[in-house]
């Protein structure tokens, strides 16, 4: 079986695609990588891109079987999250928004 995902809003260059499980290891393909918004992903392998972050917002990348997307097989890419944040959720409206902002600059700052 193979999955179509595919990344909203950008462009990227595939630099690796395994039928195997990922090991922690890749051999990128740096050299005239194939470009897309779609990649083929394999299953029980696994598939490595690369792209521009210049694009503020929150962005999905998401198998296309809808039950895939569904049942998990899908994520959220968060782009300036910090001006994000701020503008989706001010600070100071309750408790719970001040201390969400706290963790998310010590981790913005890599505390």
């Amino acid at each position: 079986d193979i999955l179509n995902m595919y990344l909203h809003r950008h462009d990227f260059a595939i630099i690796q695609v395994s039928e195997k499980p990922f090991t922690g290891h890749i051999l990128p393909k740096v050299n005239n990588p194939a470009p897309g918004d779609v990649v083929l992903l394999p299953f029980e392998g696994f598939v490595v891109i690369a792209f521009k972050t210049d694009n503020l917002g929150t962005w999905l990348i998401h198998c296309y079987v809808a039950l895939h997307a569904a049942s998990s097989l899908s994520l959220q890419i968060m782009k300036d999250s910090v001006r994000l944040l701020l503008f989706l959720w001010p600070p100071n409206n309750s408790p719970a928004l001040t201390e969400q902002h706290r963790v998310c600059e010590l981790a913005v700052m890599g505390l």
